[in-house]
């Protein structure tokens, strides 16, 4: 098994439907869990014209302030997103909020401005060292252009943190880009997205990828590790589809909990 270590911030990924037709916006993943440090970012997908996302929080007993747990809010056309706060007061409580889109400022007298809401979400709010990170060593072979992962496989609970770490790697740096790719899953669940396996995004650096949020799917995630040359897209080094990731993320059935969480 991997040292453990801190998780570090994560970066959350909550999409919002939006039905212009209808009029209606609907949370794809409606409760998630975070932590003091962690990013999320609301995706709006259908955005009509001329309109532009903003966010609602529920008032506490203590009053909550229109920023709600974020040190800052950034509006896009299509998507918002705010770092939670390093406030120690946050950690155990339940952030209650609901997005909307809206025309003009949505709220005001003039003709022509209007809002569409979605249901409420939550964020539950967790202490700034909840989760683990574990690591992956990725290595190369010496009898042969082939990668070897080591451990072969972990162990992942909410709020853990996954990251493959590329060591002497026998090609120029500049040259190549790791790849993460998951193979299959084993386990009764639906994956929303075959390709971040068990988590909500991934990240990729210069010889390191890191996956960050859990998409509540309980099972096993097996995954192959390759080094891919820049330009042409060829695979240089490849390893096996044994390694895998036990996700222990799921508590229930992610079709009447509301979605995925982090």
């Amino acid at each position: 098994m991997a040292d453990e270590q801190p998780a570090g911030p994560v970066e959350h990924l909550i999409t919002v439907q939006c039905d212009a037709v209808s009029s209606t916006l609907t949370l794809q993943q409606r409760s998630v869990d975070v932590k003091l440090g962690d990013t999320i970012v609301w995706q709006f997908f259908g955005m009509p014209d001329g309109w532009s996302p903003w966010i609602e929080f529920r008032p506490r007993e203590k009053g909550t302030g229109f920023l709600g747990p974020f040190t800052a809010l950034t509006q896009t056309a299509a998507a918002l997103w705010g770092e939670i706060g390093n406030d120690p007061g946050l950690v155990g409580t339940a952030m209650v909020y609901r997005v909307f889109v809206q025309k003009g400022i949505g709220t005001g007298w003039e003709q022509g401005e209007a809002v569409i809401s979605s249901a409420a979400g939550s964020l539950a709010i967790g202490p700034e060292d909840h989760g683990t990170l574990q690591t992956f060593k990725v290595t190369a072979s010496k009898t042969g252009p082939a990668l070897q992962v080591s451990p072969i496989g972990v162990i992942v609970q909410p709020g853990d943190t996954v990251e493959w770490d590329f060591q002497e790697i026998p090609a120029e740096p500049d040259t190549w880009r790791p790849v993460v790719s998951f193979t299959r899953y084993d386990g009764t669940g639906v994956v929303p997205n075959q390709y971040l396996g068990p988590f909500a995004s991934l990240t990729t650096g210069a010889d390191r990828v890191r996956g960050m949020g859990n998409n509540r799917v309980p099972g096993t995630y097996y995954f192959q590790v390759s080094v891919v040359r820049l330009g042409d897209g060829e695979i240089l080094w490849i390893g096996s589809n044994d390694p895998a990731i036990d996700n222990r993320g799921g508590v229930g059935d992610p079709t009447t909990t509301g979605g995925t969480g982090g």
